[in-house]
């Protein structure tokens, strides 16, 4: 049994990687992901998903789209991970561990400690020592198709997101399976049973509760990759009228105080270089959805709830408590004098 020291070095690790990951992700085009969910759902899903089966599917999406390999057999993770440099030995082994991973089909055994799983691999029954805090008890006896990173120390991490195999997928998995061989060709396996787990709905297995802290980097996350997404469509959209003309124009019918709040938070993290958007193309963007609210408010003649000035004080409050960063309430100032000089 490891001692906590190796444990914590190993939790480190974990961290480290998952950083690099998301670093990785980020380099994914949204088109990418949206195009493959749209090849393997159109036409087969059993019903309408929901809002959490959706953020389910692209997860899974994106691993696909992280580890597809070119005709050259490099894959997008590969090729983030060549040009990841770094100095640090603790960066260097995680960049390692990385470059290692492997679908595993397992299954979650039993937990030896707060941060410590044992998985069965159903392949070679191995047993695997997974470095995790977040399956609960109810998640033991579950079957997952995993993509596992060993690390130095021989224990695993996990960079997947872990859902549950179902008969039918695993029977995909079994068509994968030669003696001797083990699973051929891992990554056409692991998009088979991708697709077949959102066709058929994504069966998520039990973890527990993120904390307020966890939950703050998760949405950190989604808001990065939100305004990656938003980013690049702006970019295709200013040198094409027709593109333009619709992004505008779905900005317009979004206009409410609840979206213009989150359009500036791109641009407040933009400003702090939290996120790769670019500054400029978030300011514009909130430029057209405060301008139409302005317009839909003087259409109204009147003041309706979720009107100027509620955003104002919204977005003054915000700036107050620094989760927004001063220049929104400049931008929403020199709109708004913009669009007063313009009605005199």
């Amino acid at each position: 049994m490891a001692d906590e020291s190796e444990i914590e070095d190993d939790l480190r690790l974990y961290e480290i990687a998952h950083d690099y990951l998301l670093q990785a992700m980020n380099t994914i085009p949204a088109k990418k992901v949206d195009d493959m969910l749209t090849d393997w759902a159109k036409g087969h899903l059993l019903e309408e998903p929901g809002e959490d089966q959706v953020g389910l599917m692209t997860a899974i999406a994106l691993d696909a789209c992280l580890f597809a390999p070119s005709l050259s057999g490099s894959t997008p993770m590969s090729r983030f991970l060549a040009g990841a440099k770094t100095d640090d030995p603790q960066s260097r082994q995680a960049l390692k561990a990385l470059s290692r991973s492997e679908i595993r089909q397992v299954r979650i055994h039993n937990r030896i400690g707060p941060d410590l799983i044992i998985l069965k691999d159903m392949i070679s029954n191995d047993r695997l020592t997974l470095v995790d805090s977040d399956f609960v008890e109810e998640s033991e006896g579950f079957d997952a198709l995993m993509r596992l990173c060993k690390l130095d120390s021989g224990r695993y991490i996990l960079i997947s997101f872990p859902f549950a195999l179902t008969e039918g997928s695993s029977e995909i998995i079994d068509g994968f399976y030669r003696p001797d061989k083990g699973i051929i060709n891992p990554y056409r396996c692991a998009c088979a049973v991708y697709k077949h787990a959102i066709r058929d709905g994504v069966v998520a297995i039990p973890q527990r509760e993120l904390t307020e802290d966890e939950m703050e980097v998760v949405a950190a996350a989604q808001i990065s990759e939100a305004a990656a997404a938003i980013d690049e469509e702006w970019e295709a959209a200013k040198d094409d009228p027709e593109k333009y003309a619709e992004f505008v124009e779905e900005l317009r019918r979004v206009s409410d105080v609840d979206s213009i709040l989150s359009y500036l938070q791109i641009y407040s993290l933009a400003l702090s270089g939290l996120v790769t958007t670019s500054s400029d193309n978030a300011r514009d963007i909130c430029t057209i959805m405060i301008e139409e609210l302005v317009r839909q408010q003087s259409d109204d003649d009147a003041e309706p709830e979720g009107g100027v000035e509620d955003l104002k004080r919204e977005v003054a409050e915000a700036v107050e408590e620094g989760t927004l960063n001063a220049q929104c309430m400049t931008l929403l100032e020199n709109v708004l004098a913009e669009a007063d000089k313009k009605r005199h």
